[in-house]
C-alpha cells in the first residue's frame, strides 16, 4: 500500500515501511515508492502479506458491530 500522509484513516492502518508506505502527497514521492516495489518484488510481496494480516479482521460486520457497540 502506498498512501499519503494527508489521507486520514489509511495512515492509521498503514505502518510506514512495514505493511506499506506513507508519503507526502507529491507525485514524485509516490512514483519513488512505486519504483521501489517494482525493483524489490520480494519486499513488496512481504509487505503485502503483512498488510493482509493487519486488515483481515476489518470486515463490514466488525465495523458495524463496533459502531453499534455490540
Amino acid at each position: 500500500v502506498i498512501t499519503c500522509n494527508d489521507s486520514g484513516e489509511p495512515t492509521c492502518i498503514v505502518k510506514d515501511g512495514i505493511n506499506g508506505f506513507i508519503v507526502e502527497p507529491n507525485p514524485k514521492k509516490i512514483a519513488e515508492k512505486i519504483n521501489f516495489f517494482i525493483e524489490n518484488p520480494e519486499i513488496a510481496k512481504k509487505m503485502g502479506e503483512v498488510g493482509f494480516e493487519s486488515i483481515k479482521d476489518i470486515t463490514w460486520g466488525n465495523v458495524v458491530n463496533k459502531l453499534l457497540g455490540t
